[in-house]
């Protein structure tokens, strides 16, 4: 979209991080998501971790006033799930 631009990533594997990110031309990368949070003027963020860390990174996207887009299932716990919600 026109209107979108890719700021940062983060991820825990540094080769297929930085393939993805010269691919997307995305210039930000971190190892850590929450030092991306607290670094990165973001907007939105897409969470597309392992399941089971979802929470995780939604709530902290979350503490630092950023919109979030999580692939489902949201988490795998059902009290996660309403903590997010």
């Amino acid at each position: 979209h026109p209107g979108v631009s890719l700021a940062a990533a983060a991820g825990r594997s540094r080769g297929r991080m930085a393939a993805a990110c010269d691919e997307l031309g995305i210039a930000d990368r971190y190892e850590d998501y929450e030092a991306m949070f607290a670094a990165a003027d973001l907007d939105a963020v897409c969470v597309a971790t392992p399941d089971q860390d979802h929470h995780a990174v939604v709530m902290s996207a979350l503490r630092h006033g950023v919109n979030v887009l999580v692939e489902k299932p949201l988490t795998t716990d059902v009290r996660e799930a309403a903590e997010i919600v």
